[in-house]
């Protein structure tokens, strides 16, 4: 991105605002193919940084695969000349292949190894292969990052980067990512693309009786997080639901605690595929919640039906 007087900005903009006034409902930037998230973020916009951050088993890499595939699926829909580069730094591209199939084919992404439905497979596999992703895991630090978004550039323009994620890269203090993400800031802004890094949350919140994460709860990035535009804390309710199954207590019926078994298979139920996720941080529009709806078995996100 260039240097110049303030002119020259001041113009981008007006276009911008009168752009938006002729498409009221138009995105500024990529639609994640999530409406009520796009509501709030306004779509993926270049040069921008978004953190999805959460504890284990709430679904980090499955709504990263899910924005990543939808907006692959779009960029080949509309035949733009642009793709998807998705850094798997804790997985083989081999498993990120299968997660991309899963979420392709509505398929389990546990029970591929099983499923013997082997013309289906190769259908979805044969409609993955046609979308604009690069796998990349052979990445250390910020300069290998680099290097492969200058290598995929060559081959088709990328509009969105993924960086799965920020525990397996290599950087000054593994307890603090604020001077990585600030670089991964500046690859935004300086090769006009959206980034979205995923995050680990600490223990807090383990220790708390509602267990939504907070921004302060991010590991190593409780300290300063002006690098990201967007930060999405994700919450699944259920993933603690199930695991409290009710006791019988001393002295109480028999009745008693088959009501209280009803009551606690219900709420899993109703709980089981709510992912709530909250827009802590939100540069160009408001905080908020919305509620995704998260299937396990594909391990990915769709529009919430309410």
């Amino acid at each position: 991105m260039q240097n110049g007087h303030i002119s020259t900005y001041l113009k981008q903009y007006i276009d911008d605002i009168e752009f938006m006034e002729k498409n009221p409902n138009k995105l500024q930037g990529l639609s994640s193919g999530l409406t009520d998230l796009d509501k709030y973020l306004n779509g993926l916009r270049n040069g921008e940084l978004m953190l999805i951050a959460a504890r284990p088993a709430m679904g980090k890499t499955g709504l990263a695969v899910t924005i990543a595939h939808n907006v692959a699926t779009h960029f080949y829909q509309q035949k733009e000349n642009k793709s998807v580069l998705y850094f798997n730094l804790y997985a083989s591209n081999q498993q990120m292949v299968k997660r991309f199939i899963a979420k392709s084919g509505d398929i389990s992404y546990f029970g591929l190894k099983e499923l013997h439905d082997s013309k289906r497979i190769k259908s979805v596999a044969e409609s993955v292969e046609k979308l604009p992703i690069y796998l990349a895991n052979d990445i250390y630090d910020i300069n290998d990052i680099e290097s492969e978004i200058i290598k995929t550039n060559k081959q088709k323009p990328v509009g969105l980067i993924v960086v799965d994620q920020l525990t397996c890269v290599q950087h000054g203090n593994l307890e603090d990512y604020t001077e990585f993400l600030t670089q991964l800031k500046h690859l935004a802004v300086k090769y006009n693309v959206s980034i979205i890094a995923l995050a680990p949350v600490k223990l807090n919140p383990e220790l708390r009786d509602y267990k939504m994460p907070r921004l302060c709860d991010i590991k190593g990035f409780d300290k300063d997080q002006s690098a990201a535009d967007q930060i999405l804390l994700l919450y699944r309710e259920y993933y603690y639901i199930r695991w409290d199954e009710p006791v019988r207590l001393a002295r109480e019926t028999v009745k008693t605690f088959k009501e209280r078994c009803k009551m606690w298979e219900k709420e899993c139920n109703n709980k089981k595929n709510v992912c709530n996720v909250f827009i802590g941080k939100n540069n160009m529009g408001d905080t908020g919640e919305v509620h995704l709806s998260f299937n396990a078995e594909t391990a990915s996100f769709k529009d919430w039906e309410w």
